[in-house]
């Protein structure tokens, strides 16, 4: 066993190789990750009708890798199309939307609690009666 170790720790990439792959890796990641939601509403419309397509122009097993592949690009771009000028113009405006608060039970005058038919300060729409046991 000890004889095999060096051969295999000659194959290892080196540490600066491993950084510079997950580098690369994470941006991949990363891009999709921001066409997620883009690429999740256009695989079917547009991955779909093209891979339909090839049952009609691409009846041979390659032919079908081919249309497969094309519809997978064509998604991807698509995809980023949207994102890029639908989905982040849109993140932008809502990012910009502010909302008041709702004033607190304690900020609301009482008076807008007042029963409308009451006339004394006892009677609210807050105070209730219990019911009575006889």
């Amino acid at each position: 066993m000890g004889v095999f170790m060096p051969l295999r720790l000659r194959h290892l990439p080196r540490s600066g190789e491993i950084s510079i792959f997950l580098c690369r890796i994470s941006r991949v990641l990363a891009f999709f990750g921001a066409i997620s939601y883009s690429l999740y509403l256009t695989h079917a419309p547009i991955g779909c009708t093209i891979i339909n397509l090839s049952n009609h122009f691409a009846p041979t097993f390659g032919g079908k890798l081919g249309i497969l592949a094309l519809a997978w690009t064509a998604t991807i771009v698509a995809s980023y199309l949207m994102y890029r000028f639908a989905e982040k113009p849109a993140l932008k405006l809502a990012s910009q939307i502010r909302y008041h608060k709702r004033p607190t039970p304690e900020k609301i005058p009482e008076a807008f609690f007042r029963n409308s038919s009451a006339t004394d300060e006892t009677t609210t729409s807050r105070s209730f009666s219990s019911p009575s046991k006889g």
